[in-house]
């Protein structure tokens, strides 16, 4: 089982924005390879590995977030 991609978010409310002439305001905290749960991921290999791991790099975790502005 793996949980490839997760995206949290949320918009601000209008009422709020206006205060500052923007339209809508979004923040979000998004990433991907978050999770691994797997008999071969407790010795430390990849499950999407291929069958030979000579020269493999495992799938990195990128946690990013950001902000999304509508004028």
């Amino acid at each position: 089982l793996r949980l490839k991609n997760a995206q949290l978010g949320y918009t601000l409310p209008a009422s709020f924005t206006r205060k500052f002439f923007v339209s809508s305001l979004r923040i979000y905290v998004s990433g991907s390879n978050l999770l691994t749960f797997s008999k071969l991921s407790s010795m430390g290999i990849d499950p999407e590995a291929p069958s030979v791991n000579n020269g493999y790099y495992p799938q990195q975790r990128v946690i990013s977030t950001g902000i999304n502005i509508t004028f």
